[in-house]
């Protein structure tokens, strides 16, 4: 059994069996205790004043200057703000929210400052605030409809233009491809940038010194491959086919000028000219000029026969030969009408006639 702390009345402890005589001395103390100080649990007159916070009364303390409970009641609720628009004043405080709470919590400064660094997210000093970043867009509220414009007009990522950017260049170099998307340098002359900037194929053959394709105007000593022997095209004939051509048609009679062919008896003959053109295998020419031989038909080489012996009834025809190693001009009887046999060292011959 347990006593309470003031009248030490009897009170059943959990385990205590309830007994009815306790309760009934204990409403007995109450009873008694409540007459004595003159006042009733619900104020019926004729036993005491109604208990209120009008008539409890005490001396003044702390900051309420009020002596009764109702007065420092009213007092203080003067001093507090009212749930409803409360104006606040000197340095309200509150529980700080958590990040990202979006209620009607109230917000501290704390709440705000982190909240604005998160939306910034570090972002530098001279792009942390929307005027700083309008400012960075130009103050264009079509941002993004300008860029996109701009990039429209721009020339798309390509692999030659990337290679060409990767090139380090200098001054007199050109740029050339060495492959698919693949490019290099090389040195680039004065003279070639005389040449690239010709405006057409006639300043350019002025720059080289090159003579045009239409109607050359060649100057010096101009060469050219020679034909073969027989060509009759639109090909250059050079000075070497047009003699070549010139010797094969005169068919081993060069030329002559004012010459005579004397027959003195059957064995001897004088050949006379003023001059007679001879020509060798490769039909170079040799002009022999005062002309005076003795062809003697019982002798064989130089001013004879040229092989066999003499025979009668036969055609035999009269060559003037030249040996230019010694220079000595002779003539010679043959029965070949085209090629005789040369003695030694001569290489030149004319045919100049022929005799029976």
């Amino acid at each position: 059994m347990q006593q309470t702390p003031n009248l030490n009345l009897n009170k059943p402890d959990g385990t205590d069996i309830v007994n009815i005589e306790d309760l009934n001395d204990n409403a007995d103390v109450l009873d008694a205790l409540l007459g004595t100080t003159g006042h009733t649990h619900n104020g019926v007159a004729g036993q005491g004043p109604k208990i209120s916070a009008a008539n409890v009364t005490s001396t003044a303390t702390g900051d309420v200057a009020a002596t009764n409970v109702q007065a420092a009641i009213a007092e203080l609720a003067s001093e507090k703000a009212p749930k409803a628009s409360p104006a606040l004043t000197g340095t309200p405080t509150a529980p700080t929210a958590v990040v990202g709470t979006n209620t009607t919590q109230l917000a501290t400064t704390a709440y705000v400052v982190a909240a604005i660094a998160n939306l910034i997210a570090s972002a530098p000093g001279a792009l942390d605030t929307l005027n700083e970043l309008a400012a960075a867009l130009g103050d264009d509220p079509n941002f993004a409809a300008t860029m996109t414009n701009l990039l429209a007009g721009k020339q798309p990522l390509d692999a030659t233009l990337t290679a060409l950017a990767a090139l380090t260049t200098a001054a007199n170099q050109m740029v050339y491809a060495t492959g698919s998307d693949t490019f290099a340098t090389t040195t680039l002359t004065a003279f070639a940038r005389t040449l690239l900037d010709d405006a057409n194929a006639t300043a350019a053959l002025a720059t080289l010194g090159a003579a045009p394709l239409a109607s050359p105007a060649l100057t010096g000593i101009p060469t050219a491959p020679t034909p073969a022997a027989g060509t009759n095209t639109t090909q250059v004939a050079t000075a070497a086919f047009v003699q070549a051509a010139v010797s094969a048609s005169s068919s081993g009679i060069s030329g002559f000028s004012n010459l005579k062919i004397l027959v003195t008896g059957n064995s001897a003959a004088t050949i006379t000219a003023n001059a007679i053109s001879l020509l060798n295998a490769v039909k170079n020419q040799y002009i022999a000029s005062s002309v005076s031989l003795a062809l003697n038909t019982a002798i064989t080489g130089a001013n004879g026969r040229d092989t066999g012996s003499l025979a009668v009834s036969t055609w035999y025809y009269l060559y003037v030969i030249y040996n230019p190693t010694t220079a000595t001009v002779a003539c010679l009887m043959s029965t070949n009408s085209t090629t005789p046999t040369l003695p030694s060292g001569y290489t030149y011959f004319a045919r100049v006639g022929a005799v029976r």
